[in-house]
């Protein structure tokens, strides 16, 4: 906690470990979609089938941006969390009675 910039530095440190933790699980499915390939592959219409592979493709592509995305975020929550802590303690350094 950084009270005298009202900033909860516990909240933002655990928010970003959160986003950690979701976007390395994304990122398990997006490295190996092989299970959802495997499973389409048996939907028997060769159709269908190419049509989920396109739409796997797809969104596979899409989830790796995500992915990247949602780490560039938790980096840069953690970042103003450290940041608030660093100032938080020059302060208190600065300001002592």
């Amino acid at each position: 906690m950084s009270p005298r910039l009202n900033v909860d530095t516990d909240e933002l440190h655990s928010l970003a470990g959160r986003i950690r933790r979701a976007a390395s699980e994304a990122a398990g499915t997006h490295a190996d979609p092989g299970a959802m390939r495997a499973t389409m592959s048996q939907l028997g219409d060769p159709g269908l089938v190419t049509a989920s592979h396109a739409f796997l493709e797809h969104w596979s592509y899409a989830l790796g941006e995500v992915v990247a995305d949602a780490t560039r975020l938790a980096d840069q929550i953690a970042l103003v969390a450290q940041t608030c802590e660093d100032a938080e303690a020059a302060a208190s350094r600065s300001f002592r009675p």
